[in-house]
C-alpha cells in the first residue's frame, strides 16, 4: 500500500511539472497557432501585440531578410510609423538571427543609426557608422527574428535641398547578412482589441506627456520588469513605435495649441559624429498634417544673440517672415498639436544631461504649464 501511494505521489508530481512547463512554454510564445482564433490584446500583451502587427507589415511587403526603403523624406503622404521623422531617411527590415545575423555600416559624413528590436520590442541596441555587429538567438528575448530600423541622416544645402542621393547611397551600403531562411510566423492577434488599447494609451499619454520620459518609455531586455516600467512603456510603444533608447536619442514631447514661439540655446550633441535636433509638429494623434511640419538643425539659424526661436504657425501663414518655422493645421484638433523635440547622439556620457535638457524644454513650452 505504502508503494502503491509513493507511486501515485511520484505520478502527480511528474504531471504537475510536465503541465507546468507546457504553461510556461504556451505562456511565452502566447500559442503562435492557437487554432486560428485571435487573441485578445490587453495592457499586459499590447507591446508584443503592436510589435508583431508591425514585423508583419513589413514582412507582408518585402518578406524576411530584406530592406524595405523608403526613398523620401516623411511627409503627409509618407508616413512609415506614427510620428515619423523628416530628417533621416529609413529602411526596415525583419531579419531571423538563427545562426547569426551580421550588420556592417559604412564610414559616412552624416547620422547612421541602425536600430536592432526584437519581438518584445526590446532595444539590443545600435550599430553606427563604420561598425559591425552580430547578434544571435542568445541575444533576444525570446522568439528569432528581429526588425532593424535604418537611419540615415539628410543634409540640406543653403537653399534648403535635401541632398538624397547622397542619402540612398549611404543607405544601400548597409547590410545585413544571415544564415537563416525561415519564415516568419506571429501570434495572431484580435485587431479591434487591438486598435481600442492602442487609442486608449495614446489618450492617456496625450492627457499627461510629461508623467514618463522616453528613457522610461523605450529600453532594453528587462526595463520595464516592474509595473511603472510597464506602464510607461506601453504608453510610449502606443505613441511612438520603434523609438530608440535615450543613450542614442532623446525625444522630448510636449503639447501646444495655436502659434507659439520656441526660443532655447544649442543643444550640447555629438555633431561631429551626426548627430543632430529636430522639432516636429504632429496632430494629437501623432500624424504630419501639414507640409512644413518639421525643421532640423541643418537649416536652423541663429538669431543675432545665439539663441535659437523656431515659430510655430498656422498653415497658410507666410513662413518667409520667420528665420525658422513651422506649421500646425488649425483646421484640426481645434489648433492643438504635439511636438516632438528630437534630441540624437548624445555625447558619451552626456545621455542625462541631455534629457534633462529635453525635459525643462517640454515643460517650458507645453500649454498646461500655463494654466
Amino acid at each position: 500500500m505504502k508503494k502503491l501511494m509513493r507511486n501515485l505521489f511520484v505520478l502527480f508530481l511528474l504531471v504537475t511539472f510536465v503541465s507546468a512547463c507546457k504553461n510556461s512554454t504556451e505562456k511565452k510564445i502566447e500559442n503562435r497557432v492557437n487554432d486560428n482564433k485571435p487573441i485578445k490584446v490587453t495592457r499586459e500583451n499590447f507591446i508584443k501585440a503592436e510589435t508583431a502587427h508591425y514585423f508583419k507589415k513589413v514582412v507582408d511587403k518585402v518578406g524576411v531578410n530584406k530592406f524595405m526603403y523608403y526613398p523620401g523624406i516623411g511627409s503627409e503622404d509618407n508616413q512609415i510609423v506614427v510620428r515619423t521623422n523628416r530628417d533621416v531617411l529609413y529602411a526596415q527590415g525583419i531579419f531571423c538571427v538563427k545562426g547569426g545575423l551580421t550588420i556592417t555600416t559604412p564610414k559616412a559624413d552624416r547620422l547612421i543609426i541602425v536600430q536592432i528590436l526584437d519581438e518584445n520590442h526590446y532595444d539590443l541596441g545600435s550599430v553606427f557608422a563604420g561598425e559591425t555587429r552580430t547578434i544571435t538567438e542568445k541575444d533576444v528575448s525570446e522568439g528569432k527574428f528581429v526588425q532593424l530600423t535604418i537611419r540615415v541622416g539628410v543634409k540640406y544645402d543653403e537653399n534648403g535641398k535635401p541632398d538624397l542621393d547622397k542619402a540612398n547611397k549611404v543607405m544601400h551600403a548597409i547590410k545585413a547578412e544571415t544564415k537563416c531562411n525561415e519564415p516568419y510566423n506571429p501570434p495572431l492577434y484580435d485587431q479591434k482589441s487591438l486598435d481600442s488599447i492602442r487609442a486608449v494609451l495614446t489618450a492617456e499619454f496625450n492627457a499627461n506627456p510629461n508623467k514618463y520620459t522616453s528613457k522610461d518609455g523605450f529600453g532594453g531586455i528587462g526595463y520595464r520588469d516592474t509595473p511603472e516600467g510597464l506602464e510607461a512603456a506601453n504608453m510610449f510603444v502606443a505613441i511612438g513605435w520603434g523609438g530608440l533608447t535615450y543613450n542614442d536619442a532623446f525625444y522630448a514631447m510636449f503639447n501646444g495649441k495655436g502659434d507659439t514661439t520656441i526660443t532655447f540655446n544649442k543643444p550640447d550633441l555629438d555633431y561631429e559624429n551626426g548627430g543632430f535636433y529636430s522639432l516636429t509638429i504632429y496632430s494629437k494623434d501623432g500624424w504630419i498634417r501639414t507640409k512644413e511640419f518639421s525643421i532640423g538643425s541643418e537649416r536652423i539659424k541663429p538669431n543675432d544673440d545665439g539663441t535659437i526661436s523656431i515659430h510655430v504657425v498656422a498653415e497658410g501663414e507666410d513662413l518667409s517672415k520667420y528665420k525658422n518655422a513651422v506649421e500646425y493645421d488649425p483646421k484640426v484638433d481645434n489648433g492643438e498639436w504635439t511636438a516632438t523635440f528630437r534630441l540624437y547622439k548624445p555625447k558619451k556620457g552626456k545621455a542625462d544631461e541631455v534629457m534633462q535638457w529635453g525635459l525643462n524644454l517640454a515643460k517650458k513650452y507645453d500649454v498646461r504649464h500655463k494654466n
